[in-house]
């Protein structure tokens, strides 16, 4: 008869913590201890979705919305998908709600899933040890303790006032891992600000592309917010990860269409029928646009609030459709939603997130070299991955 088997999991985050969960209902004779280095579990997870916990999406089980070397988070999504998740949270007494393709817990309240996690740890007897950083791990021994499997959810760089401090990185390089270079992604991106920093805090739902010369390398559609650092709300964080991977190698602007649901065509056509109203270029954006926009696309189309309309009248719409700002980087770390980059995925078993290097390790969550867009997917790759993690820590001998 085998003894009780002993398992660690380092991080006490959405990972660490369906990772506990897993193991100890596939074998229940398991002792499972999470380290947490906060003095609570799940700091981070309170943080996500504006306090709100967008936890997964309907596409979460397409691989298209992860990025990762040779669909390496195919196999942990077929085995937790979403319909998986959703039962997983039913089961622990947690309802759902889908508001535009984003899934939440009904209550829309990041508190109500950790909640749900939290309590189910505590029901199933896992033990818990906060404010207790974990920073060397010998001969499968945690702090004093000796261990038979171990599982590092540590988290990556993002939000390190909330836990990620890049500080596993560490754990698994001491055995033999490759860490990828690492950048933040879905946070805000730095633009020179001559105009948005007279544009701070104005919201408009518009289109923007990331462009390399003229050619767009991403485009996406949704509000945007102007800070006095350059530009924010969720088409600029789906837009980040190209900007901070790259803005250090081209030359990156971004092109804001300030009317997208108008083709330059029908917005001059619209425009014609309005100019008996509008006089000069100053009325005509004062009519459509927010005020302290209208001044600023005025500037930067280099055209004074009282000439004619008629003269200027292509050249004011086409600053409308194409406002162009230079990319000068993205915020840092500490901004960031997620990090991309981190332990190489090579050097992990994709079925059972077991280390190819030493069988008793895994890696779970954002650890591992895997990020998600923007909507719920890199919760959902928490939640999976965790799962898996747990899951065969439990049952591999």
């Amino acid at each position: 008869m085998q003894p009780n088997k002993k398992i660690a999991i380092i991080g006490g985050g959405a990972s660490g913590m369906t990772a506990a969960i897993a193991a100890k209902k596939t074998n229940s004779c398991c002792d499972v201890t999470i380290f947490e280095k906060m003095d609570r579990v799940g700091k981070k997870l309170l943080a996500t979705g504006n306090g709100r916990c967008n936890l997964s999406n309907i596409n979460a089980d397409d691989i298209s919305y992860y990025h990762c070397k040779n669909d390496f988070v195919k196999n942990a999504l077929e085995q937790f998908n979403l319909k998986k998740t959703l039962k997983f949270f039913a089961n622990l007494g947690m309802m759902t709600k889908t508001v535009d393709e984003r899934i939440y817990p009904y209550s829309m309240q990041a508190s109500t899933v950790l909640d749900a996690l939290r309590l189910s740890c505590d029901r199933l007897s896992v033990t818990t040890v906060i404010n207790t950083p974990v920073e060397s791990i010998k001969n499968m021994t945690v702090n004093g303790e000796k261990f038979d499997k171990i599982i590092i959810a540590a988290g990556g760089c993002a939000s390190p006032h909330l836990g990620s401090d890049g500080s596993g990185y560490k754990l698994l390089t001491e055995f033999g891992h490759t860490n990828t270079q690492v950048f933040p992604a879905l946070t805000q991106i730095k633009t020179e600000n001559t105009y948005t920093k007279q544009l701070k805090g104005i919201k408009i739902e518009g289109q923007i592309s990331i462009m390399h010369g003229r050619v767009p390398l991403r485009t996406e559609h949704g509000e945007i917010l102007f800070t006095e650092y350059g530009l924010s709300g969720p088409p600029v964080l789906s837009l980040s990860r190209i900007a901070s991977s790259q803005s250090q190698e081209k030359k990156l602007t971004v092109s804001i269409d300030l009317m997208p649901e108008y083709s330059i065509e029908k917005l001059i056509k619209t425009a014609i029928k309005m100019l008996a109203a509008s006089k000069t270029a100053g009325d005509l954006l004062r009519f459509i646009l927010n005020k302290r926009l209208a001044e600023v696309i005025l500037k930067y189309a280099n055209i004074p609030a009282n000439s004619p309309i008629p003269d200027y009248l292509a050249e004011v719409l086409k600053a409308v459709k194409n406002f162009t700002i230079p990319v000068e980087g993205v915020m840092p770390f500490k901004n960031a939603q997620v990090t991309a980059g981190g332990i190489s995925t090579d050097e992990f078993n994709p079925g059972t997130l077991q280390s190819k290097i030493n069988r008793n390790i895994y890696a779970a969550g954002e650890i591992l070299d895997v990020d998600g867009e923007c909507g719920g997917f890199n919760l959902q790759w928490a939640f999976s991955s965790g799962f898996v993690a747990g899951n065969h820590a439990a049952t591999t001998y």
